[in-house]
């Protein structure tokens, strides 16, 4: 089986949050949830990282950690919510189901660089975003995400 790697457009926070990930895993398949701590990243990541949840029987994920940037996004906190109750809001929203739903069924790091409509403005912003899979118990299957996302373009001043 072959290691996930970033592309080369990858910026240096992605490459971070994957080296993070990595050493977490400890030589097991996925690293545990327990092992993530948010005072590890550094400041400049906080505002778009997320932590979500698969919650089995709804076959939907919850919002467990969101940044502060989610905030302004969404308008509310977002802490708590389902996914799916999120997505309408986003036009990047159909590919992170589709994205989580990939990374819940190979245990595999999900990494896209797009664009995305940042809703206070309207205007459309390139951004990456990195889906780390998480196991909630040893050697467990998939159970949580980390989401490390970042503005890619550094003449976009984001409010958060």
């Amino acid at each position: 089986m072959t290691e996930f790697e970033l592309p080369p457009e990858a910026i240096d926070d992605m490459r971070w949050a994957l080296a993070y990930w990595r050493a977490q895993k400890d030589g097991h398949a996925l690293p545990e949830k327990r092992l993530f701590d948010v005072t590890d990243f550094p400041p400049r990541l906080l505002p778009m990282l997320f932590l979500l949840e698969r919650i089995e029987a709804d076959e939907d994920y919850v919002v467990r950690l969101a940044g502060t940037a989610y905030r302004e996004i969404y308008g509310r906190e977002i802490t708590g919510l389902p996914v799916n109750n999120l997505l309408p809001h986003s036009d990047a929203g159909g590919n992170l189901r589709v994205d989580l739903d990939r990374a819940l069924t190979t245990g595999k790091p999900i990494f896209v660089d797009s664009l995305l409509t940042w809703p206070p403005t309207g205007t459309r912003v390139p951004y990456q975003r990195l889906l780390l899979p998480y196991s909630g118990e040893p050697d467990g299957p998939v159970r949580f995400f980390l989401g490390v996302a970042r503005i890619t373009d550094p003449k976009v001043a984001l409010r958060t």
